[in-house]
């Protein structure tokens, strides 16, 4: 490579004068920054404020706060940026929404078996990767997001139920299409139970 590096710089003098073609225009051909460079540089989507004045993104909640001009933006469409700093920043019609994080779920504080690792990093995860989080147990999304927000629940009555069901009809021998049909659910919903040895905590 540094061979390399040797020729390429020797070549490209003579090249250059060959070939090289002045500008019409002297000076720098850079536009000046239009606005705030926090505001450009990010990662924008677009999203519909829900009813309680709330915005989702993946496993996060914000919460809007009212402002001096309107006291909810349910039903509006917001932009949802998320910046190379880590802040999540909500606008609307240009002007930043104040939010901040949203609480669990009322179910999740009443189950008590919640729980939060550490907050997050001054870049996320959720910028560089596209994780699918549908079909990944708890502890591959840990291990993947070791310093990200996850929120645990103990199963439902009604999911213990259905993986007993699930597990009682594997051991009389039917498929899992048979299982499907018999107890009228999907079959994914079934490869799913067979696939787990044990009721597992859900993340939400």
């Amino acid at each position: 490579m540094a061979d390399a590096n040797r020729v390429l710089w020797k070549y490209l003098p003579g090249f250059n004068q060959r070939f090289g073609v002045p500008p019409v225009q002297s000076g720098e051909a850079y536009r000046p920054a239009d606005g705030d460079l926090a505001t450009i540089l990010c990662f924008k989507y677009y999203c519909k404020v829900a009813r309680d004045n709330t915005v989702k993104y993946q496993w996060h909640t914000l919460q809007l706060l009212p402002s001096s001009e309107r006291r909810s933006y349910t039903g509006v469409r917001a932009e949802l940026q998320i910046r190379l700093d880590g802040n999540m920043v909500v606008l609307y019609d240009g002007q930043v929404i104040p939010s901040r994080e949203a609480p669990p779920r009322a179910e999740v504080l009443r189950s008590g078996e919640s729980t939060c690792t550490r907050p997050l990093p001054v870049l996320p995860k959720c910028i560089t990767d596209n994780f699918a989080y549908e079909r990944v147990d708890t502890e591959s999304i840990a291990r993947r997001l070791p310093t990200q927000q996850i929120w645990l629940r103990k199963p439902s009555p009604r999911q213990l139920r259905r993986w007993e069901a699930v597990q009682a009809a594997k051991l009389r021998g039917l498929s899992g299409r048979a299982i499907a049909r018999e107890l009228r659910i999907s079959r994914d919903t079934v490869l799913k139970y067979l696939a787990a040895d044990k009721p597992k905590l859900i993340s939400i």
